[in-house]
């Protein structure tokens, strides 16, 4: 069953509403999936399979959609939450009328049908099933199935109220987090995604963040692109971290097989697959005096068809 479809637990419309809103929010702000991926860590692949309803964002995600816009997150966490609520607990069918009985042997060894508290009500249910007049009985289970039925929907949202206050909570108000007025929070919210210089707390720096995954140093939350080029559609990068002093390769909208290839000054050389979807990312260089950043090469290459193509030597494109 798809993301888009869960009628039968409610989830269904709530998803629907999510997906619309985020795509909406996208619109007004006038916002790539490129410009999405420069401002997030997440790639355009995913944020094309979030917007067009593929696949459920994360919480992360929809936070970082809404500061990328300059909106308040809340009415979008509100309709994740109901997205990803349980199904609500279904009551226990009642017995009905009519089930087999257990047979009962009496003292002097006749087997009797029934417990003796039914005995009595033989008859009358015999005559009522051959009666026209309406089945009171009947209609007095209906009606206590769906008052179960509506207990039971009722207790699914307060429980989902409960747990989307609680991690609202933990989170903080986003009209009061922070102590910024709400107009002056929107307004630096398209150039205040990620944390300022002075707050990001990195993993390496330079020589020491060689070779390691910028996303596991927390070296991709400043990262600005400075080199690049395209390849028949395919993005290829040189993301750098002013934080970290390294660099790594980006590749977005290419194929399984395709890769991004970066290499320094004296000559050290990674590279790294695409093994699914559509996007990778390379290990880190270092940037220091003898490997500054505008002698850092990145090229994207179609190792089946023998094509490669490098971004222009020299030029660096930081803002």
């Amino acid at each position: 069953m798809s993301d888009q479809v869960r009628a039968t637990d409610g989830t269904g419309e709530a998803r629907a509403q999510l997906f619309a809103e985020m795509r909406r929010i996208k619109e007004a702000s006038q916002l790539s999936f490129g410009r999405l991926a420069d401002r997030t860590h997440y790639s355009r692949s995913s944020w094309e399979r979030f917007l067009n309803g593929k696949q459920l964002p994360t919480a992360v995600a929809v936070e970082q959609l809404a500061t990328a816009a300059g909106t308040d997150p809340a009415k979008l966490l509100a309709l994740l939450a109901q997205a990803t609520a349980p199904p609500a607990s279904r009551p226990t069918t009642p017995a009905v009328s009519g089930a087999p009985r257990a047979d009962v042997v009496t003292e002097d060894g006749v087997t009797a049908v029934g417990s003796s508290a039914d005995d009595g009500k033989a008859e009358d249910a015999a005559a009522d099933a051959s009666s026209p007049a309406p089945n009171r009985e009947g209609w007095r289970r209906r009606f206590a199935l769906i008052g179960y039925v509506a207990a039971g929907a009722l207790m699914g949202s307060v429980a989902t109220g409960l747990i989307f206050s609680s991690a609202m909570a933990e989170r903080g108000s986003p009209s009061t987090a922070g102590g910024a007025p709400e107009d002056k929070k929107k307004a630096d919210a398209t150039t205040a995604l990620v944390p300022r210089s002075d707050d990001i707390r990195v993993k390496c720096k330079s020589d020491t963040c060689l070779r390691h995954d910028p996303q596991a140093m927390e070296c991709h939350w400043d990262a600005t692109t400075a080199k690049s080029t395209f390849l028949r559609g395919m993005s290829i990068q040189l993301r750098y971290s002013a934080a970290c002093q390294s660099v790594w390769g980006r590749i977005e909208g290419g194929a399984v097989g395709d890769k991004v290839i970066i290499k320094d000054a004296r000559g050290t050389e990674l590279e790294a697959l695409i093994r699914f979807e559509h996007d990778s990312y390379t290990k880190m260089l270092a940037v220091s005096a003898e490997t500054p950043l505008e002698s850092m090469s990145v090229c994207g290459a179609f190792p089946a068809e023998k094509q490669i193509q490098c971004a222009p030597e020299g030029a660096v494109q930081l803002p």
